[in-house]
């Protein structure tokens, strides 16, 4: 359960049993961020790579992914709780609780998929904390949605496709439906570019939604997708007409390049992909500028063909409304199905910059590669520390050294006292469950085992009580 704030400002204690006073920080730790709560036992400082990053300028409110998939976060598993509920991000001061969302989570195959808003990212703004390993948290602060309003849909593919539902992570909660006659089965579940992506057969599946609406009609549509440029493979195409407006990765014509067909004209860009790799589309769509963009993989194109002969515009303003198609036709239609693999389909009110563009390309291609990480536990703490006094309280331990189990007994004013377990390296062992509470007089006991339930080593272990003015510790001898 998360403390009043003011305990970010505490640090927790490793005392020596004739020690009077509260220690301070080990050697090393001066200068780190405050810990946001003593009931998070460990955490990751995570920092995005400056050059992954627009050169100047800052990009407010982006939706980043953690990616955990690489051997350097496999520590992270064995720490954190089993479907990763006690996961908690924060901002660069260390207590700053950030909207997150978990997509996936796989204690076993150590991977994970998640996302979180940044207020503010820039080369010189980039630094985060992710902690883990709090067992006993109910209430994990940030945890909905990592997407701001501005996005009118989001869609991870990670839904069975057999169920005929795919789901919309953008606050609007505006779900996608399997066209009728679609033939999507267990196999249509494929790995994407981040974790599953749908794949879609170009002859009968095809999704769509008519929950989607605006009135405005400068967009951002974006997609990562497989072109495989097989026999029934074609253009990757933007469409957008009366009441059939549509991001799609389709056949009609057989032309492979990317193009925008609205009913005022079309455009061509220079830029043909085929291949079976996933490769990040995005459109551009600015009604009052009266300009459409499309980059590949983070770069803008080039355009080839712009043919508009009533308004030397091709696009023109289409606000959206009726059914959206996603990657595929709005309604079945047989010439324009999508072949290959789809993730991340989003469609976002407003133009992307550039700059907004290439970061999403580089967090989402590179993935864990995109932050460094440096792993840290709660502070173990020696020496003196003359601004935070130690608290009137007492441990008694009984037996010590003890073989099966001891006995622990806590006085201290206070009812919001959190007693566990740790280790030498101030690492949390287990949290213990008062068997018997009086006011500031708690009976516990510790039975030598971990949270799992697993027996530890023998040797030197600390008894440690917190709380708002509490901050004791003592030590035990576990004697196998």
């Amino acid at each position: 359960m998360l403390r009043p704030r003011y305990l970010t400002l505490l640090v927790l204690c490793v005392l020596s049993m004739a020690s009077p006073t509260l220690p301070a920080l080990a050697a090393g730790a001066a200068g780190a961020a405050p810990w946001i709560d003593p009931g998070w036992a460990h955490r990751i400082r995570f920092d995005a790579k400056p050059e992954l990053l627009p050169a100047s300028g800052t990009l407010n409110d982006f939706s980043l992914l953690i990616s955990i998939d690489a051997d350097s976060l496999n520590a992270l598993f064995p720490f954190a709780n089993k479907d990763g509920s006690d996961l908690l991000i924060t901002a660069s001061d260390g207590t700053t609780p950030l909207e997150h969302e978990i997509v996936s989570y796989d204690s076993l195959a150590h991977r994970a998929e998640i996302w979180f808003k940044a207020p503010v990212l820039s080369a010189t703004q980039n630094e985060f904390y992710l902690y883990y390993g709090n067992p006993d948290t109910t209430v994990t602060p940030g945890l909905g949605s990592a997407f701001g309003p501005e996005h009118l849909a989001v869609y991870h593919f990670e839904d069975d496709p057999q169920s005929g539902i795919l789901s919309d992570s953008g606050p609007g909660g505006n779900f996608a439906e399997t066209g009728a006659g679609s033939n999507w089965t267990a196999s249509s579940l494929q790995d994407g570019q981040i974790g599953s992506a749908w794949n879609f057969d170009g002859v009968s599946n095809w999704v769509y939604t008519d929950r989607v609406s605006s009135t405005d009609s400068t967009y951002t549509i974006s997609a990562w997708a497989s072109h495989p440029g097989g026999a029934l493979s074609g253009r990757v195409a933007f469409q957008s007409l009366t009441g059939f407006w549509n991001l799609s990765f389709q056949r009609s014509g057989g032309d492979l390049n990317p193009d925008l067909e609205t009913a005022s004209g079309f455009m061509t860009w220079n830029s043909a992909v085929i291949d079976t790799s996933m490769h990040h589309f995005v459109w551009t769509l600015d009604s009052a500028a009266d300009t459409a963009r499309f980059f590949l993989d983070g770069v803008e194109q080039a355009v080839q063909i712009h043919y508009a002969p009533a308004t030397n515009h091709a696009y023109t303003g289409e606000a959206i409304g009726g059914r959206v198609g996603i990657a595929g036709p709005a309604l079945f239609n047989s010439l324009d199905l999508m072949e290959g693999r789809v993730d991340e389909y989003r469609i976002v009110a407003g133009s992307r910059s550039a700059d907004w563009i290439a970061t999403e390309y580089n967090n989402q291609s590179q993935r864990a590669a995109f932050f460094t990480y440096e792993f840290q536990n709660a502070p173990v703490v020696t020496g003196v520390d003359p601004v935070l006094p130690l608290a009137a309280g007492t441990i008694r331990i009984w037996p010590n050294p003890f073989q099966f189990a001891a006995q622990i007994n806590v006085q201290a004013a206070g009812d919001d006292l959190s007693v566990g377990i740790y280790d030498l390296a101030g690492r949390r062992v287990r949290t213990l469950r008062p068997q018997v509470t009086n006011p500031g007089d708690l009976q516990l006991r510790w039975d030598g085992r971990d949270q799992s339930g697993i027996d530890v080593s023998s040797g030197v272990y600390y008894v440690r009580a917190i709380g708002r003015k509490v901050n004791l510790s003592a030590k035990v001898l576990l004697v196998r």
